[in-house]
């Protein structure tokens, strides 16, 4: 995968597509009987996990991060790592999976939007 960087992005998006797909009816249906803010950890534990296995294969990239950027990662990662995950765990024990797995598809258009 280290040859080509297009690739590489390719295989890991659509891997990423492709969880992102299969957990939404398993949080549903597993994440019901216990607690939202359970529920996002756990998902971020299994993000972890996987992101220390996959490292390797990938390979480094990006910039250093620097001390101006830090608020604004400390706010990514609060929106994105914290309140995002427990408020779509939360949300999927009250709804469906069919309904909250086609409400998820507007999940790129919110995203462009809020970019």
């Amino acid at each position: 995968m280290r040859d080509s960087p297009i690739a590489s992005g390719v295989l890991l998006a659509v891997a990423s597509a492709i969880s992102f797909g299969v957990t939404t009816p398993l949080i549903a249906r597993l994440g019901a009987h216990v607690g939202p803010l359970t529920t996002a950890a756990l998902l971020y534990a299994g993000a972890a996990f996987l992101s220390i296995v996959i490292r390797p294969l990938v390979g480094r990239s990006g910039r250093a991060l620097t001390r101006a950027a830090l608020p604004r990662l400390l706010l990514i990662a609060f929106f994105g790592a914290a309140l995002a995950p427990t408020l779509l765990a939360w949300g999927l024990s009250r709804a469906g999976a069919t309904s909250s797995s086609l409400v998820l598809n507007f999940e790129a258009v919110f995203t462009v939007l809020l970019a």
